[in-house]
């Protein structure tokens, strides 16, 4: 895999990425302030999208590049990146004080809308979270159970190559072997 040219090398790291959507988001913020700021708005827009996949494209390689050097023979395995529940659990620490702002502010109009806007978004991130962990602690539930059940695994559902059945295989058997299993006689 190739690394990422280095301009989406930087925007897609995980600092520059989180400080372009926030500025983003102001642009967006403002853009509902005053209509006048369209094109605010959709330099915005065009500076979330090319944030969010410089960081997939960054974080692609990073886990590839993790991936491959696991293989040599002195290696440690790849670390598993941090999972995407605490990931949202910090993005809702950070929402907090906002909120917080907002509602002590409560009186402006335009701090209602952002209050309810951000609000529901903090519903949807816990909910998320929440339905992740549920679902990762049914994953490990299953896991658990299903090496409890089957002390096998089947790799091989059926061969490669079509095998015949016992009687026909010896039937195939050229007369050397016959004289070789049997002593000389068929």
């Amino acid at each position: 895999m190739k690394r990422p040219p280095a301009s989406r090398w930087f925007l897609g790291q995980p600092i520059v990425a989180t400080a372009v959507v926030a500025l983003g988001c102001y642009g967006l913020y403002r853009w509902y302030l005053d209509a006048e700021l369209w094109f605010v708005g959709i330099a915005a827009l065009g500076g979330i999208v090319a944030a969010g996949n410089a960081s997939k494209e960054v974080r692609q390689y990073t886990q590839w590049m993790r991936e491959w050097e696991a293989l040599g023979p002195n290696a440690e395995a790849a670390k598993a990146p941090a999972h995407p529940a605490l990931k949202r659990a910090a993005l809702a620490a950070m929402l907090v004080p906002v909120i917080f702002y907002l509602y002590t502010n409560r009186d402006v109009p335009e701090h209602r809308i952002a209050l309810i806007c951000i609000g529901a978004s903090l519903a949807l991130l816990v909910v998320s979270m929440l339905v992740d962990m549920l679902r990762w602690a049914r994953r490990g539930i299953r896991r658990r159970q299903a090496a409890a059940t089957q002390p096998v695994a089947i790799c091989v559902r059926r061969p490669v190559l079509p095998v015949p059945d016992l009687q026909r295989a010896y039937e195939a058997l050229p007369d050397h072997c016959w004289r070789t299993i049997n002593g000389g006689s068929r």
